[in-house]
């Protein structure tokens, strides 16, 4: 029995190693094999597919993803001060790599706690426990996810 694939992992998930094996929206895309690497917070897997290059052969090749889940963020404006407000975190991944403290500026938010959270929902919580702010208004400005290297929305508000 393996946590994460035949038993809940410690976030009571099961079957992580089925993600993406029923990809069929690109048809130069053939899914091989799905391997669990990790199941802690985030989920780390190894993909072996298939890919149609443009001469009609096929290469079959490995790419590694991380999944985070997904996020909401919100640029938050004071207007009574005519500025914004950012919030300052630890993050260890920046400071084990070289950064003085690891404390990074940013805009508030974080991830959606269930799958069917709605960003607006999450991303109000998010300023709430960062001690920011409480959001009476909002505009959407624009919307853009991280590419290629995690599979995560991230809602910007």
């Amino acid at each position: 029995m393996i946590a994460g694939i035949d038993t809940p992992d410690r976030r009571g998930r099961t079957g992580l190693d089925r993600t993406g094996r029923d990809l069929t929206g690109n048809p130069r895309v053939r899914i091989r094999d799905v391997k669990l690497l990790s199941c802690h917070w985030y989920v780390e897997r190894t993909t072996t597919f298939d890919l149609l290059l443009a001469d009609g052969t096929w290469s079959t090749q490995e790419r590694e993803t991380h999944d985070r889940g997904n996020g909401a963020t919100l640029l938050l404006y004071d207007a009574e001060r005519e500025t914004v407000l950012l919030t300052r975190q630890f993050r260890y991944p920046v400071y084990v790599n070289g950064h003085p403290d690891g404390m990074l500026v940013e805009t508030p938010g974080g991830l959606l706690d269930e799958d069917d959270e709605h960003p607006e929902v999450a991303v109000r919580r998010e300023v709430v426990e960062e001690r920011l702010a409480t959001v009476t208004e909002e505009r959407r400005l624009d919307r853009d996810g991280l590419q290629g290297l995690a599979d995560r929305v991230d809602h910007q508000r």
